[in-house]
């Protein structure tokens, strides 16, 4: 038996134990004991899915869950990231349906899950006023203190949090991609761009002062600050409207073409570059290069402009707990 081996079975052991721990913290935070151990007409248990839902069944009709003001939001994310979350490992359900070999679990994933398990249980203990040795309290003081600041990995908006963040620096990377020398070919020099005022370059003037007037950028111009201002955001993820949810796709959508668009543009002006210092091009290709060498300036910034865009109704969205009719039409817009 190899170490991969015994860390999924470890896994498989420590699972039920985690998910009847949730079981226990669900049913005491909501007084229905008797959900604990008897099956329902609609689940033969109480589900990970019911658990962690933003909303319960009862005898009464829907009320509030009340594990989320038990166990606090940053607990509730860990647990719809590794549990419920289609985006991530949904590690629960892999495991118990087959889906993955005890041979490829590695022990980070062990120890985390180990870890978000005694973050649920500092939680009960601090709520029941239970003390522990001194090892043990220093021990979940650093557990306690590390799950206040998790931030969700596989909500809805944390990807398009990640995708955006991700795309800043690829974009970037075009002014580093080498260019003939000027007397060679004729084009539009970086600087001349800039310097040249257009409708585009007003236009992201214009949006950077308004992301400024929401939480200040400091540099208008620097695509760093963007990049830092972009993964400092702090998104809401847990229980959200679902119509935030579809405009979330929507601008997923609009980040992942930007994503190729980036791609590509970066490897044709590196494959262009390429085969003119090799003198492969021919006349017709060398006039391609030339109008390539004097749109993608102007490119760069509609594409900055885009993703700006994107941050802007992020931020929006991320500003209000339920979203309208009204309002989501005027996003959609």
């Amino acid at each position: 038996m190899n170490l991969g081996c015994r860390y999924g079975q470890s896994l498989a052991l420590l699972l039920p134990h985690m998910e009847q721990l949730l079981r226990c913290v669900f049913c005491w935070a909501n007084n229905c004991s008797q959900r604990l151990l008897t099956a329902e007409t609609t689940e033969f248990y109480t589900t990970f899915d019911e658990i962690l839902a933003e909303n319960i069944l009862c005898e009464g009709g829907e009320r509030i869950n009340v594990i989320r003001q038990v166990l606090g939001d940053c607990v509730v994310e860990m647990m719809l990231d590794m549990f419920t979350l289609h985006a991530g490992p949904r590690i629960r359900d892999k495991l118990s349906h087959g889906e993955c070999e005890f041979g490829q679990v590695t022990r980070m994933l062990v120890n985390h899950i180990i870890c978000v398990s005694l973050a649920v249980v500092c939680k009960c203990e601090r709520i029941l006023n239970k003390t522990a040795c001194a090892e043990d309290v220093k021990l979940m003081e650093k557990i306690e203190s590390a799950s206040e600041y998790y931030v969700s990995k596989f909500s809805s908006s944390a990807v398009l949090k990640r995708t955006v963040s991700n795309n800043i620096p690829i974009l970037e990377a075009w002014k580093t991609i080498p260019q003939p020398n000027p007397g060679e070919i004729t084009f539009l020099q970086w600087h001349e761009y800039f310097e040249n005022n257009n409708s585009l370059l007003e236009l992201k003037i214009c949006l950077y002062n308004r992301l400024s007037s929401c939480n200040g950028i400091k540099n208008k111009y620097s695509c760093d600050n963007l990049h830092n201002f972009v993964q400092d955001i702090r998104v809401n993820t847990v229980y959200r409207p679902k119509s935030e949810t579809i405009f979330i796709s929507l601008l997923r959508r609009i980040v992942d073409n930007v994503t190729v668009l980036c791609t590509q543009v970066s490897n044709v002006l590196q494959e262009k570059y390429n085969h003119y210092n090799m003198h492969k091009l021919r006349t017709r290709q060398r006039k391609t290069y030339h109008q390539i060498l004097n749109t993608y300036p102007n490119l760069y910034t509609a594409v900055q402009c885009v993703i700006i865009l994107v941050v802007i109704q992020l931020l929006g969205i991320n500003s209000v707990e339920t979203m309208d009719k009204l309002h989501f039409y005027n996003l959609s817009r």
